[in-house]
């Protein structure tokens, strides 16, 4: 029996987490502490990096071919993924209690910007995807969407889009999945997260291109 998930095409999926993106957001706005507060913003973080990852080594290349504003869609994104990819790294190197209002001042500028990319992509660039590619097309690409490697961390100096882009991510989740380890332990033993970001992310691939 083929379920819900499985007839989902990437437009339905990208839409789908565009929703568990604003729910992620609710979670931070109702943390009854700044502890929690702190939680719900790294998984915020989490989930927007994913996306947005997945959309530049899958998603964006395809509609850059397909679609006749393709080029003007995708130049524009790639822009707004960056400038997201910026403000996040700031975000998740900051400890909540050390800067309560600066820390909300810089999500709710994350959420602002991200909310105008969504309202230009599910507004724009979906339904003209929709328009020019077939749905068997649509769920197809869905399938490499959803499994694509992806990082849990922002690398704002990583490719933003295509072959490049994808390549540095796979590269960067090692890094990634001990940076998390790390967060993980020293929230476990209460204290406030020490990374190693500064030391470690000369690793990343440098560079954008696609």
């Amino acid at each position: 029996m083929v379920t819900e998930e499985e007839k989902r095409d990437v437009v339905d999926q990208v839409l789908a987490e565009h929703v568990g993106l604003k729910e992620a957001h609710n979670n931070y706005l109702s943390a009854p502490d700044g502890a929690h507060k702190e939680a719900a913003a790294y998984e915020l973080i989490k989930r927007l990096v994913q996306h947005g990852g997945r959309e530049e080594a899958v998603l964006y290349p395809f509609i850059r071919s397909k679609l006749p504003k393709g080029k003007e869609y995708i130049d524009r994104s790639v822009k707004a993924h960056q400038e997201l990819n910026e403000a996040m790294y700031q975000l998740d190197g900051m400890d909540y209690s050390s800067a309560p209002r600066l820390f909300d001042a810089m999500l709710a500028h994350i959420m602002k910007e991200l909310l105008e990319h969504i309202k230009e992509e599910e507004g724009t660039v979906l339904p003209d995807l929709r328009a020019h590619v077939s749905r068997q097309e649509l769920m197809d690409l869905n399938k490499n969407f959803k499994s694509a490697i992806v990082t849990t961390r922002p690398h704002p100096s990583a490719p933003r889009e295509g072959f490049m882009a994808a390549v540095a991510q796979a590269l960067s989740v090692p890094l990634d999945k001990v940076r998390d380890s790390i967060r993980a332990a020293t929230r476990k033993g209460g204290e406030s997260p020490a990374e190693l970001k500064p030391e470690l992310e000369h690793t990343e691939i440098q560079g954008r291109g696609r």
